[in-house]
């Protein structure tokens, strides 16, 4: 392990030598923020970098290379040690770079407070490391140590990111959907919150509801009320007030065709079975542009992210999900269609399916 936190030291010394900008984040940094929860949330260390082009991940590479450290993640650039020491199964170092910075990427300012590191506290980086590895109880000298690591936290309100017209991030989400967040609530603020957590949608029904906002309440036990911790109340009424109003979007979109497939479906009903196909044939065209126009309203969210996670909805994700089930969701024949014909080409087609087979 001494070894790993001494190659990493070096890794990032010689970043910085490159003018490279290197911040820590996640878990650790909420951790040395309150002390008190220190040992909850610090474990491994997740640091990040913002860059600008090709031209420089290339030369990071080279750096990296050097160190036995590459990029490990799939649709993300995640550093690590080809064989790195573990910690509760996640590794004891990371490095996450990005392209960008944007509103829309970011969730909220608890999980964006981040420390940077300059070329005049790297050097007390392994003694901050090592103070929680080998779970040293001396709070004067981990205070002391703090003093070299100033924590930022974005400007925020109510736990929002507080922003103006001029930093308002849509997030390449389509209009539709930015018309339904804005009849949530005139609050800019609110509104940046409502697209980061549809773009990346697994926030919205997994992370927010178990783990942002009970990291919120668990700190302001102790600190207090802080302009960056989450009001839960207030969370609450605004996501279920976001929900109602794309469930009623959704129902407008399948009101166009509904006239329609109950015709076929009355038609189907006294057929037999030789003459069926064509009927069930038009009523797979007519499902089709349904779930066209709905992915319509998705363009850029992440589905498949929340496709990937969906086993770890809870109870009160799966409640809110609910709103999204389509209007005909208890026609078993219009969902075994659905099923059969859909669901393999088509995420939209999916998401309706898991949600109707994961009803708690």
């Amino acid at each position: 392990m001494e070894s790993e936190i001494l190659t990493w030291i070096n890794f990032i010394t010689e970043l910085l030598e490159n003018n490279y900008k290197i911040y820590i984040k996640g878990g650790n940094v909420i951790g040395l923020k309150v002390l008190e929860l220190a040992n909850q949330f610090i474990k491994d260390w997740d640091f990040y970098m913002v860059i600008n082009d090709d031209k420089d991940y290339n030369q990071i590479k080279l750096i990296s290379e050097k160190y036995n450290i590459h990029n490990e993640g799939q649709t993300l650039i995640i550093l690590r040690k080809k064989h790195y020491v573990k910690i509760d199964n996640e590794a004891l170092f990371e490095l996450s770079i990005k392209y960008n910075e944007r509103f829309s990427e970011f969730e909220i300012p608890l999980s964006t407070m981040k420390i940077e590191l300059t070329k005049d506290n790297i050097c007390y980086l392994e003694s901050l490391i090592n103070y929680f590895i080998k779970k040293d109880n001396d709070s004067n000298k981990l205070s002391n140590m703090m003093k070299q690591f100033p924590i930022y936290i974005y400007p925020a309100d109510n736990g929002l990111f507080q922003i103006d017209n001029n930093s308002f991030d849509q997030g390449d989400i389509s209009n539709d959907l930015l018309n339904i967040i804005k009849q949530v609530d005139d609050n800019i603020n609110i509104q940046q919150f409502l697209i980061s957590h549809i773009k990346q949608p697994d926030r919205l029904f997994i992370r927010l509801l178990q783990k942002n906002l009970l990291k919120s309440n668990k700190i302001k036990d102790i600190l207090g009320i802080q302009d960056w911790l989450l009001n839960e109340m207030a969370i609450h009424n605004i996501i279920n007030k976001f929900m109602i109003l794309l469930s009623k979007k959704l129902n407008e979109i399948y009101s166009v065709y509904e006239d329609d497939i109950d015709k076929i479906l009355e038609i189907i009903n006294k057929q037999d079975n030789k003459n069926k196909i064509k009927s069930e044939n038009n009523l797979i065209d007519l499902l089709q542009k349904y779930v066209n126009d709905i992915d319509l309203i998705f363009i850029n969210v992440n589905i498949g992210r929340l496709l990937h996670k969906f086993n770890l909805l809870d109870q009160n994700g799966y409640q809110l999900i609910n709103y999204l089930k389509p209007k005909f969701h208890n026609n078993k024949f219009l969902m075994k269609l659905l099923h059969r014909k859909l669901f393999r080409n088509h995420r939209i087609a999916l998401l309706f399916i898991r949600i109707e087979q994961n009803s708690f």
